[in-house]
C-alpha cells in the first residue's frame, strides 16, 4: 500500500482437470519490479496541521478542552477538502495531476471573528497553491514563482 507499481509478469495456462472449480485455470509469476513510485494520492490524503503560512509561524493560544488548530483534511477519493482556518470551517474541491495542485469552489461558515487576518491569510495561500511537496511528515505547499506559502505536519 503507498505505491505503484509496473510490474513484468508470467502467465501460465493450467490443465482446467487439475484446478478445483472455484479457482483460476489461470496462474501469475512475478518476473521483476520495473518501477516503485509512491502514490501522490494515498499520501496527501491525511488530515494536516498548519505550521506556517507565507514563513510566518502558525500559534494559536490554547482553549482549553477545544481543538482549534488551522486544519487541512485531503480527500482523494471525492477530491474534497475540509478545514478549520482559525474562525470558521471551510470546505471545497480541488485538483492533482503529479505535483501541480489546485483548490476550488472553496466555501466557508460565516462566524463573527475578532481578527479575520489569519483566516483570510490561510484560505488566499490556499487559493494561490500550485505545486506541492510532502517530506516525511510534512507538506509544503507552493504558489506559481515556486515559493513556500504553507507548510503542514501530518496531525496526530
Amino acid at each position: 500500500p503507498g505505491y505503484i507499481y509496473k510490474i513484468s509478469v508470467k502467465k501460465e495456462e493450467l490443465d482446467p482437470a487439475t484446478v478445483p472449480a472455484d479457482a483460476s485455470s489461470i496462474k501469475y509469476s512475478l518476473i521483476e519490479v520495473i518501477e516503485k513510485n509512491e502514490d501522490v494520492k494515498l499520501a496527501l490524503d491525511k488530515i494536516w496541521t498548519v505550521k506556517s503560512i507565507n514563513g510566518k509561524l502558525v500559534e494559536l493560544p490554547r482553549i482549553p478542552d477545544e481543538d482549534n488548530d488551522l486544519v487541512l483534511s485531503i480527500d482523494t477519493v471525492e477530491m474534497k477538502i475540509f478545514g478549520y482556518d482559525g474562525c470558521n470551517d471551510f470546505y471545497g474541491n480541488f485538483e492533482l495531476l503529479d505535483n501541480l495542485i489546485t483548490f476550488n469552489s472553496i466555501g466557508a461558515t460565516e462566524m463573527m471573528c475578532n481578527n479575520t487576518d489569519l483566516p483570510s491569510s490561510y484560505l488566499t495561500a490556499l487559493v494561490n497553491t500550485k505545486t506541492f511537496k510532502i517530506k516525511s511528515e510534512n507538506l509544503f505547499f507552493y504558489d506559481t514563482h515556486g515559493n513556500e506559502i504553507l507548510r503542514f505536519v501530518k496531525a496526530e
